[in-house]
């Protein structure tokens, strides 16, 4: 456990400045497990002049661990999940039309036997 002044430490320099001038002195010294929690209890997200969806971005980043990853890395993994994620929709679809000849040879086939 550790102060959530000292947790907040942890954040970029930016961030840190803001969410320093946005908690509350009475909540500085409250004891926190991590980062995760001295930014999630610290002070009202949707209070602060950045908004909720500024902190809940930067929390969201920190839990998933990406929060110190350079924004071009972040980039590189999304492209490359953006790839694979096309590559599974054209095999997906290539399937869909293989299957559609399956069923319709098997139907003809059915069709030809009860004749």
């Amino acid at each position: 456990m550790k102060k959530l002044k000292d947790c907040l430490k942890e954040l970029k320099p930016e961030h840190y400045k803001k969410a320093i001038e946005n908690t509350p002195s009475k909540n500085l010294n409250k004891m926190v497990e991590d980062l995760k929690w001295a930014l999630s209890t610290a002070f009202e997200w949707d209070g602060s002049p950045e908004g909720f969806d500024y902190w809940k971005n930067i929390h969201y980043c920190i839990v998933n661990g990406i929060y110190h990853e350079s924004l071009s890395s972040i980039k590189r993994e999304r492209n490359a999940q953006r790839k694979l994620l096309q590559e599974i929709v054209e095999v997906i679809q290539g399937s869909k039309s293989v299957l559609s000849i399956c069923i319709k040879n098997l139907v003809e086939t059915h069709q030809t036997k009860f004749k």
